[in-house]
């Protein structure tokens, strides 16, 4: 089923806030598109869900949580 044109998730939704309020705040590293960090920090979030789901024994929160922090660290830059 296709989504009409400008609908977002609440989760799409809430990641854009949080990286404008990064950008405004002067802690996003500059240059980065919100739309596109928006997309693959949503799109990881995402990924990391569904494995820690389907196999948990190859993905601990743990380790998702490392994984979100260096993703995080990489757009304070």
């Amino acid at each position: 089923m296709e989504r009409a044109a400008g609908h977002r998730s609440p989760l799409r939704s809430l990641v854009r806030r949080i990286l404008v309020r990064m950008r405004d705040m002067g802690t996003l590293r500059p240059g980065l598109h919100i739309d596109t960090e928006t997309e693959r920090l949503s799109s990881l979030l995402d990924g990391l869900s569904l494995n820690t789901v389907l196999h948990p024994d190859m993905l601990s929160g743990q380790r998702c949580v490392e994984v979100l922090q260096a993703h995080l660290d990489e757009l304070a830059g």
